[in-house]
């Protein structure tokens, strides 16, 4: 009745197999097809590289460069065929002529949807000198009235936690830090929650704006995965340089651009180097449809 599939679930994320499982075997239902085709295990390495080498036809990993070099080494002993989607740091292009009232919430809710720990999201920010200013003011109002805590029961908390905890909140800090260093100012967060702060009490990291980040900053090569806002200006206002911006960079999802014109906004994005691209809207008007 189909192809079965086997689902093993970051070891960060074990809890919502619970919910998945409920939402599949619903769909299956529908269908009247067997609940055994589409099946969860939990684990860590071990488990995956079992997995990997046992037979299965294709695999499919979701995940960094460093393990999806073992998955693919290690499935070619058997010349399994696998699919790799290794990090996004998605860029969001902003027109001078785009209207940046109307596109300042698309912009927030990009990065701070599940507080960045997406992997098609939006992380480096292009943003022409034009609009420059007016984006980074419209984006530090939202971020600043937005509430962060423990989210379970509360629906007016806008910011929950990271889910891979103090060791992945160091990485955050090591990479706004480099970028400060670099010449990038802090509009908003920017720290790991010390002393007196009930955030201490949990993983929670702030949401973070960078403005003028330079192009040789850490945060503009590597993943954040995480609750932070790169901005860089376009100087010029020049699509040319915008494209090139964004293509530099070694990852390449997904990416969108905003214009008042959409055939512009559109010819910007058929430049890009990415796996699937949006006009005038976040990724999610590709991947979802």
């Amino acid at each position: 009745p189909g192809h079965s599939i086997l689902i093993q679930v970051s070891e960060y994320a074990s809890g919502s197999i619970r919910d998945a499982q409920a939402i599949i075997d619903a769909c299956l239902d529908a269908v009247n097809a067997p609940r055994d085709l589409v099946q969860f295990v939990v684990g860590y390495g071990a488990t995956g590289s079992a997995l990997v080498t046992s037979g299965v036809d294709k695999v499919i990993f979701v995940g960094s460069p460093a393990v999806g070099a073992m998955v693919a080494k290690t499935a070619s002993d058997n010349l399994t065929p696998v699919v790799l989607e290794l990090g996004g740091k998605d860029p969001f292009i902003v027109c001078e002529d785009a209207d940046i009232p109307s596109l300042v919430q698309t912009a927030c809710r990009g990065v701070w949807q599940n507080m960045g720990q997406n992997c098609a999201g939006p992380e480096r920010f292009f943003v022409y000198e034009g609009v420059y200013d007016m984006f980074c003011d419209g984006v530090t109002k939202v971020v600043k009235n937005m509430k962060i805590g423990p989210s379970l029961g509360d629906p007016t908390v806008d910011c929950g936690a990271i889910c891979m905890g103090p060791k992945q909140m160091l990485h955050y800090q090591k990479l706004v830090d480099d970028a400060v260093i670099r010449g990038a100012k802090v509009l908003a967060g920017g720290f790991i929650p010390a002393g007196d702060n009930p955030l201490t009490k949990g993983s929670f990291y702030p949401p973070t704006i960078l403005a003028n980040v330079p192009e040789d900053a850490l945060i503009a090569q590597e993943e954040i995965f995480g609750p932070i806002m790169a901005i860089f200006k376009v100087r010029g206002n020049s699509d040319a340089e915008a494209v090139r911006m964004a293509n530099n960079c070694d990852f390449a999802l997904s990416s969108c651009a905003f214009s008042g014109n959409a055939d512009r906004a559109k010819a910007i994005t058929s430049q890009r180097v990415a796996g699937m691209t949006s006009v005038n809207d976040l990724e999610g008007t590709t991947y979802m449809s």
